[in-house]
């Protein structure tokens, strides 16, 4: 028995991990994991998410596709590491945007009533293979849902009409979120990346003790864009390189951008207000900015 490999558009990449509450909502019935052993063997484990979606007939079906993607001539994914490494090679097409490390690759299998995204990573020390099974019922209500969703900034300003990213920058220069740190966390939250994973090696070599939040940041977008670098990004921490994005106009680091400032200026200006006289010059900022906005919307 075959099946049919098929590339997953860029739209269908977050459908390759897991987003509580987002994965439910799209039908995900649950995942299986596998790694090779030392022997060479890809040994799995499956995991429920929604139980109740799960059924007999789904559960023979992924056994077919894992002996599928083990023993057929033309899709030997899991038969090795060396096999799958060079599957690797052979399917750059295949590549996940915004994979930690950028190292992932996936592909997709849709059936009658089911899809099946394939993840693979031949690296040693990782797990090497998820697929994450989606109910096709549920997922196309997603998709569509999706499609006729009108996409609104994560958290709206609540001062002014101007762009949350020149709010922060402003209560930046007056003290607030002394070092970046709030917009780098923000930024973990958003993309799920651990830098110290990611860069491991640097890690171990005492990177990211001698830097602050804004320069983190910018190694998280480093792994978050892989395919977005620019090609004179530095190899080590480097306080004089400001972004190593190539192209900040891109669609994924727009997206990524407009619910990173709003999130962490809502941060921001809770700390701020919880504060004493630690933020007074930024307290009296937001305040000339909340009496701004309400004269224009009298006007």
């Amino acid at each position: 028995m075959s099946f049919t490999i098929l590339t997953a558009p860029k739209e269908e990449h977050e459908l390759f991990f897991y987003s509580q509450g987002k994965s439910e909502k799209a039908g995900v019935i649950g995942y299986m994991r596998g790694y090779f052993d030392s022997d060479d063997w890809l040994l799995t484990s499956w995991f429920d998410i929604q139980k109740e979606l799960k059924t007999e007939a789904m559960q023979a079906e992924l056994d077919k596709i894992v002996e599928y993607l083990t023993k057929s001539e033309e899709q030997p994914l899991f038969k090795s590491r060396r096999s799958m490494f060079n599957y690797y090679l052979a399917n750059t097409k295949h590549h996940i945007s915004g994979s930690i490390g950028g190292e992932a690759y996936g592909f997709k299998i849709k059936t009658a009533g089911v899809t099946y995204y394939v993840r693979y990573f031949p690296n040693k020390g990782d797990y090497n293979a998820y697929i994450f099974v989606y109910d096709n019922e549920y997922l196309t209500l997603f998709h569509n849902s999706e499609e006729t969703e009108v996409k609104k900034p994560v958290v709206d300003n609540p001062y002014s009409d101007r762009p949350a990213q020149e709010i922060y920058e402003e209560l930046r220069k007056l003290g607030a979120d002394k070092g970046g740190w709030e917009l780098y966390y923000v930024a973990k939250e958003i993309t799920n990346i651990d830098i110290y994973k990611v860069f491991h090696e640097g890690a171990g070599n005492g990177w990211f003790s001698q830097i602050d939040g804004y320069e983190t940041l910018r190694w998280l977008e480093r792994a978050a864009f892989p395919s977005n670098i620019r090609e004179d990004a530095p190899d080590s921490p480097n306080l004089e390189c400001r972004t190593h994005i190539k192209d900040i106009t891109s669609r994924e680091y727009v997206e990524f951008e407009k619910n990173l400032y709003p999130l962490a200026l809502e941060n921001v200006i809770t700390k701020i207000n919880k504060a004493d006289e630690k933020y007074a010059e930024a307290k009296e900022y937001l305040a000339n900015l909340a009496s701004e906005n309400e004269r224009n919307g009298e006007n």
